[in-house]
């Protein structure tokens, strides 16, 4: 207020924090990069002619808070032995762009974590593994702030049969009943299901299940065992 408007206003002294800028009709906007506190000095001039226009200078000071920054999942998928992996992690907050590294613990071996924050590779060893990842950003100023967070990875291992699957008996006679037998185990303990296809139409979910062929011929009986 004071002297005669429009008024240009400009940085006389010291420094906005990086992001931000003042425009000339004074309107200090933008996205500070860097934290802490920074002192500077604006100044005004007016419009008035004859003997002026008329100037001042005010000193302000302005604080930028560190960032909260976030790290999402917290939670990963599951892994699978000697299949192909990639997940990505995201960081929210602070600036961009950010960078990922392994600061504890180690992944599954044949994973790898890039610094862009891609989980990638294929799994060649079985287990539970623990490790911690450290986002960092690209602030300025009293930066760069980081967060770590502790994840895990399960490599589920595939369930393995303990013995060729059998068949009582076998030959069999059309509209004889036929017992059906497979036995699998599984290194993660994890629950069990079995799918018998008999080639006749016919499938049955029971681990050891009869099945009475009705047509005479040679059937190629399959199980699969799966643990998801």
């Amino acid at each position: 207020t004071g002297g005669l408007a429009p008024y240009t206003y400009s940085v006389i002294n010291g420094a906005l924090p990086a992001g931000l800028t003042l425009s000339s009709n004074g309107l200090l906007s933008g996205t500070p990069t860097a934290s802490g506190t920074f002192q500077l000095g604006i100044g005004v001039v007016d419009s008035s002619t004859g003997t002026g226009p008329y100037n001042s200078g005010f000193k302000y000071s302005i604080t930028v808070n560190a960032p909260t920054i976030a790290l999402t999942p917290g939670t990963l998928p599951s892994a699978n032995l000697g299949a192909t992996y990639s997940q990505s992690l995201t960081a929210t907050g602070g600036t961009a762009p950010y960078t990922f590294n392994v600061t504890a613990g180690a992944l599954p071996v044949g994973l790898s974590l890039s610094t862009a924050g891609v989980i990638s590779g294929t799994a060649t060893a079985g287990g539970l593994a623990s490790f911690t990842v450290t986002v960092t950003d690209s602030s300025t100023g009293t930066g760069p702030f980081a967060i770590s967070a502790s994840l895990t990875i399960l490599v589920n291992q595939a369930p393995v049969l303990a013995s060729a699957p059998t068949a009582t008996p076998n030959p069999a006679f059309t509209n004889q009943p036929v017992q059906f037998s497979a036995a699998a185990t599984d290194a993660d303990l994890d629950k069990l299901s079995y799918v018998w296809n008999f080639q006749d139409g016919s499938t049955s979910t029971d681990q050891n299940p009869t099945h009475t062929f009705t047509t005479p011929g040679i059937y190629a009986v399959s199980v699969t065992v799966d643990d998801s």
